[in-house]
């Protein structure tokens, strides 16, 4: 009777987004070459004003403004607007005079380039800012331009898969690994949709091998320089009225709650335990 109210409860409430509050009420998610790390003591605030408002036309508008950022680094942001563009209803727009838009900009440290992606999560009001340099994405020897999508996921809402309150069923997390709670730390506090199968090809996943090992031999990898299958249909469930992977995947999912029923079974998944003090979100938006 347990594990079937916890997945009821779970599964009943889509994608939620975590953020977490620094100075002035801004969020923040930091990202390394190989790891993201928080760099500020935070808590979680969980609200649906932190979801990007979707227009009379379908489409999803996010305005943005470009500050100093290095010539090789806006080619990659403007690749990575035009392929949102061609692949979802998220359009990211000049900014004109809308209050609540993103600032793509460059991060330095004592005059250098730093080696990390910063992005606030979600929709948090008035000026927020993605932090990214030629560095942070490898152009310089390794290219990683999914770097930015990923950070423009973050700015989406979307959180970090290896979080997961399912993701214990799917990999192991060493030692090292579990020490970074922010960015490797199963959420239990509040509702985490689950109903996505667990993708080991998102942006959003972490691949360190020294951090994860999977159960059953798959391959934790980013294939491209773009959010994977199951990226995209996520966004666009989220915030473009498409219907959820399951409906037209249902073997897959079943196969995806079979195993995650196993799991908690096995005590190898923690249930639900209270929701946020600030509530969490109805609306399909994933905080990773």
């Amino acid at each position: 009777m347990s594990i079937f109210l916890f997945l009821a409860t779970v599964l009943t409430v889509l994608e939620i987004i975590l953020a977490y509050p620094t100075e002035g009420g801004r969020l923040s998610n930091v990202s390394l070459e190989e790891k993201e790390i928080d760099f500020e003591p935070r808590n979680v605030i969980v609200d649906s004003q932190f979801k990007w408002p979707t227009s009379r036309d379908g489409n999803v508008y996010i305005p943005y403004e470009i500050h100093n950022l290095e010539p090789d680094a806006e080619n990659v942001l403007h690749q990575m607007i035009d392929l949102f563009r061609q692949k979802s209803c998220i359009r990211w727009i000049p900014r004109t005079t809308e209050t609540d838009y993103v600032q793509v900009r460059p991060k330095y440290e004592n005059g250098q380039p730093v080696g990390y992606c910063e992005a606030m999560v979600g929709r948090v009001g008035g000026r927020q800012h993605i932090s990214v340099t030629s560095l942070c994405l490898g152009l310089w020897h390794n290219p990683r331009r999914w770097a930015l999508a990923h950070e423009m996921m973050h700015t989406l809402g979307f959180f970090h898969e290896q979080q997961r309150p399912d993701s214990r069923c799917y990999i192991e997390v060493s030692p090292d690994g579990e020490t970074d709670m922010v960015n490797n730390g199963v959420i239990t506090d509040f509702l985490v949709d689950i109903t996505f199968p667990y993708d080991f090809h998102s942006i959003m996943h972490y691949n360190i091998p020294s951090f994860f090992k999977t159960l059953q031999g798959e391959t934790i990898s980013i294939e491209g320089d773009e959010p994977s299958f199951l990226d995209w249909w996520k966004i666009k469930n989220a915030y473009c009225g498409y219907p959820h992977f399951c409906e037209y995947n249902k073997d897959v999912c079943d196969k995806h709650n079979a195993h995650i029923s196993q799991c908690y079974l096995e005590n190898r998944m923690k249930p639900f335990e209270k929701p946020n003090d600030r509530g969490w979100f109805k609306d399909p938006v994933k905080g990773m």
